[in-house]
């Protein structure tokens, strides 16, 4: 293995412990795990008094994309925040990894943590709403809802990084979870929206979860995949510039960290 991978993988390691000292087993039983359930099950049922079985379904579809925002957004948003907190950011400037490329391996605990919340509501919250029948194909296309974990974990990261040097990083992960949560037409239908359904285009999931109901109704669903991964690209892009800035500025400041 040479060097560089090497530091890479420290990186993707350290990203381990970190996430485990937020959330060690007891707290991810006792709070995250029963909120990953509740909340989805919540908004599956709404869905059923609103409009029938067939509105669960369409709910259950798409929950199991925003739930996984718990990690991919609210959490994965305390990366940056740890770095300009400790002030160790610097050691990354300084580094063989760069910072950018630290934060990324650092924040695919995250990534698999909202899996396995899709996973989890999967195989407990559609059986027990009396959707079995559809485990089995969503199955199927879990390769999607991968995606879409990959996409919102790269804009969490985003935001994180922009909103760490401000104490408004609460607000604006919970902001931005909440407008993937409405825009994305995960839990509401994009027509519903009306002209803001149109500012969903650009964030993670959108396409992910249009992508998904195509497939299961038998339409054309790669050109929303590609969407998916175009907005992924944009996300990545604008994290990587994000990084980018904050790097130059503590440069053109003469600080030690980012803030």
């Amino acid at each position: 293995m040479s060097e560089r991978l090497w530091r890479l993988n420290t990186a993707h390691r350290m990203g381990w412990i970190s996430f485990f000292k937020e959330y060690p087993p007891k707290i991810l039983a006792l709070t995250a795990i029963p909120r990953v359930l509740l909340q989805s099950a919540f908004f599956v049922l709404l869905a059923g008094v609103v409009g029938g079985f067939a509105a669960e379904k369409f709910a259950l579809i798409g929950v199991m994309g925003t739930t996984m925002t718990i990690f991919t957004v609210t959490s994965i948003c305390d990366v940056p925040i740890l770095e300009a907190q400790s002030a160790t950011f610097y050691r990354h400037r300084v580094g063989i990894v760069s910072p950018f490329a630290a934060l990324m391996c650092r924040g695919v605990p995250h990534a698999v943590a909202g899996m396995c919340a899709a996973t989890l509501i999967l195989s407990a919250v559609a059986p027990a709403t009396g959707h079995s029948g559809l485990v089995t194909d969503l199955l199927a296309y879990f390769p999607i809802y991968l995606l879409m974990a990959v996409t919102c974990t790269i804009g969490g990261l985003t935001i994180g990084v922009l909103s760490s040097p401000s104490d408004n990083q609460v607000l604006a992960s919970n902001l931005y979870g909440y407008l993937i949560l409405i825009l994305s037409g995960a839990v509401i239908p994009v027509e519903r929206l009306g002209v803001f359904g149109d500012l969903g285009m650009v964030l993670p999931m959108h396409h992910g979860v249009a992508a998904v109901r195509a497939a299961l109704a038998q339409q054309p669903w790669a050109m929303a995949v590609l969407m998916e991964v175009a907005v992924g690209a944009l996300w990545i892009t604008l994290a990587w510039a994000s990084v980018a800035y904050r790097v130059r500025l503590a440069r053109v400041r003469g600080a030690a960290d980012h803030s």
